[in-house]
């Protein structure tokens, strides 16, 4: 008997993790030879896992975003829950409520190869967390002072930037540093807290849009990221997503009062 053809309604099922085995490899195998329509559907699965911690419901889908798997435009019906659950009341609890309510809420529907090269900025600043966080001697370039710190990356970059301000969250400023970056000068702002743990804020110049925050793990590292005034923003760090989710949280609205 010829196999059905997988459908939208599968990838649906899927991601919500509907099917049952049999049907999820077929999807998986379908998955596989498709890369776009793979991106598309790690996508929907990063959007319905914060939705869910967010809300304290349901289970996590079976597999994450990863830096192997670009980001593209989410379709109607991720965008469509996310407006029913904000229009319920629900959306606005736990922690990334306002990253939440003012990303998905205010993302412009863009075309893939945009959303390629704003995930590809991403792992830009994942490579450069690994690359200056683990420094001892000299981690930045420009250390402490955060009007200084700001003033030389606004004029760096050619625009106004804050630094933000993550005390309240446990981290305190270690500096930053510029940096080459696939579009220009980017910014590499770095915080600590008291276990030595430290976290980046990375800031690159993109083309003009507008994304919801979005999520990568990779085997080291998470980070949170997304697109507002023609910048790419990424919160980088090896906590628990919780906690770096509260740190991108407060690194937004910053960020977001600035402008």
């Amino acid at each position: 008997m010829k196999a059905r053809l997988v459908q939208e309604e599968d990838l649906q099922a899927y991601v919500d993790g509907r099917l049952d085995r049999r049907r999820a490899r077929a999807v998986q195998a379908y998955l596989e030879e498709r890369p776009e329509e793979a991106a598309r559907v790690a996508d929907y699965q990063a959007d319905l896992l914060l939705l869910r911690q967010a809300l304290g419901v349901g289970d996590e889908p079976r597999v994450e975003a990863s830096e192997a798997r670009p980001g593209v435009t989410r379709h109607f019906w991720s965008r469509q829950w996310a407006l029913a659950l904000a229009a319920a009341g629900l959306i606005a609890v736990g922690a990334g409520a306002g990253w939440m309510a003012n990303g998905w809420l205010g993302a412009e529907s863009l075309p893939p190869f945009r959303q390629v090269h704003w995930r590809s900025i991403a792992q830009e600043a994942l490579q450069a967390h690994r690359t200056f966080a683990p420094e001892v001697r000299r981690p930045v370039e420009v250390a402490g002072d955060s009007g200084e710190l700001a003033s030389w990356i606004s004029r760096r970059l050619g625009r106004r930037l804050p630094v933000p301000d993550l005390s309240a969250k446990g981290f305190a400023l270690v500096g930053g540093r510029v940096l080459p970056g696939s579009t220009g000068t980017a910014a590499l702002i770095m915080y600590q807290d008291d276990s030595g743990a430290r976290v980046t804020v990375y800031i690159q110049s993109a083309e003009p849009g507008r994304s919801a925050m979005r999520f990568l793990r990779t085997s080291d590292l998470l980070a949170f990221y997304w697109v507002d005034d023609d910048c790419v923003y990424v919160v980088t760090g090896s906590l628990d997503r919780a906690q770096l989710g509260a740190l991108a949280d407060a690194t937004f609205q910053q960020f977001e009062e600035a402008s």
